[in-house]
């Protein structure tokens, strides 16, 4: 029988460093399953971080199955809305009605150029409009579309695996939260960081590398690579009062609502996470 990994029965941001060991102790086994339990609640930042894990195994010939437990299950029914099956090429009947889902959630996209970072980015941009209010609205969601174009773009310039780049976004209207999330199974933040010659060397760790990107005009380098994305992320998130997560390598950074962030290990992801959570007003 082949090794079997199983979902955190709520598959969140929090559970990151959880899942990353995990994942750390799998992820080059020949086949593998993933056990799915029923009732398992999962947000984007966990549905991004496993859709690249699964497209990276792809990319190398290595099987990787869903075992569900109840086919029937609100979770299998979200994945399948989330278009998770489709982006991976997993066909699985769906046995329910699709409704316009917009005002909600942006589904899974694989992110494999910049034309499909550049659409990521603008059904972001409609779906916080469904969300903001207030005063500079318009200016807030141009702030955000392109800091989210920059997230998607990124993937395509620096991680040198696109295939395993995801990005999706959702709300939950009657929590008055957004969260909008993107992964990839790429080199990661020091790797792509150290191929500018400006900082070789310099580098003492992957949160080092980590803090150092969310730092503006640091970037790995190259032709239109802007060093804004994730500088601008932290100061949409200081604005909204939310939480950026990033984690890369043995690193998980968290920079908290009062704009300090904070550092922690992990068992190390062999590329970056984003995650971005904010409340939105009623």
């Amino acid at each position: 029988m082949s090794p079997h990994v199983v979902l955190p029965h709520r598959f969140t941001c929090g559970e990151y460093a959880f899942w990353t060991a995990e994942w750390k102790a799998v992820r080059d086994q020949a086949e593998l399953r993933i056990g799915l339990k029923k009732g398992t609640f999962i947000d984007p930042s966990g549905v991004v971080l496993l859709a690249a894990g699964i497209a990276a195994r792809q990319e190398t010939g290595k099987p990787t199955s869903l075992s569900v437990e109840d086919p029937e299950d609100d979770t299998v029914r979200y994945l399948q809305r989330m278009d998770f099956f489709e982006q991976l090429g997993i066909d699985r009947p769906e046995r329910f009605t699709r409704q316009h889902v917009r005002q909600r959630f942006v589904t899974l996209r694989r992110i494999t150029d910049e034309r499909i970072a550049r659409a990521l980015a603008d059904d972001a941009a409609a779906f916080l409009e469904e969300h903001f209010v207030g005063k500079n609205v318009g200016s807030v969601l141009r702030f955000a579309r392109f800091i989210f174009e920059e997230l998607g773009v990124n993937i395509v310039h620096h991680s040198e695996r696109t295939g395993t780049g995801f990005g999706m976004a959702q709300a939950w209207p009657q929590q008055g939260r957004i969260q909008i999330a993107f992964a990839d199974a790429g080199v990661g933040f020091r790797e792509s960081l150290c191929r500018n010659y400006e900082y070789r060397g310099r580098i003492e760790d992957d949160a080092h590398a980590i803090e150092l990107c969310l730092q503006q005009d640091v970037s790995g380098g190259g032709e239109g690579h802007s060093g804004l994305g994730l500088f601008l992320l932290t100061q949409l998130s200081d604005k909204a009062k939310g939480t950026v997560r990033i984690g890369s390598g043995e690193a998980l950074v968290r920079r908290r609502p009062d704009g300090a962030n904070h550092s922690s290990g992990t068992a190390g992801w062999q590329g970056a996470w984003i995650s971005f959570d904010a409340k939105i007003s009623p």
